[in-house]
């Protein structure tokens, strides 16, 4: 099992077709395995914007900044990382998208940069339940090549 992680946050709209989201991660060094976690306290605050360019198509931008709020030692976190999602809506529960992940790591002094692409289905009486599937890949050579992604969303 990997770290524990907690997320809030709030979205809101600025007109019919623009959003706004602001919200704030925390990843607790609770890993059963170090190679399993980040063995830090990680917060993460998050601000995004969403644009519906169409009634099927949406285009964002979003900022994340992960850091460790004391010191962790060899496992201090300073990242910047902005990601430019592009999602298209399939039909009422299906929609599809790719993600450009640009990151940038102060600690150490360099990026990287990845491709996330991914389905989504959602269900329930309000769509209030959300399943991601997808993969991210790597744009340049990096020591991990790519990764799985799944994802459980309940709105509320």
């Amino acid at each position: 099992i990997s770290d524990l992680e907690f997320r809030t946050g709030l979205v809101g709209r600025i007109s019919p077709t623009l959003r706004y989201g602001v919200g704030l991660n925390l990843a607790f060094d609770s890993a059963t395995d170090p190679a399993l976690g980040g063995s830090a306290l990680v917060l993460r605050p998050t601000t995004a914007l969403r644009w519906d360019a169409t009634d099927r198509l949406n285009l964002g931008i979003q900022a994340e900044y992960s850091f460790t709020p004391k010191d962790e030692g060899p496992d201090d976190v300073s990242i910047l990382q902005l990601k430019f999602p592009v999602a298209m809506k399939i039909n009422e529960v299906w929609s599809g998208g790719v993600t450009f992940k640009p990151r940038r790591n102060f600690l150490t002094d360099d990026n990287r940069h990845r491709v996330e692409i991914g389905a989504n289905r959602v269900w329930g009486d309000r769509h209030q339940y959300a399943l991601s599937l997808g993969t991210e890949l790597p744009v340049s050579s990096q020591a991990l090549n790519w990764k799985i992604l799944t994802r459980f969303s309940w709105y509320f």
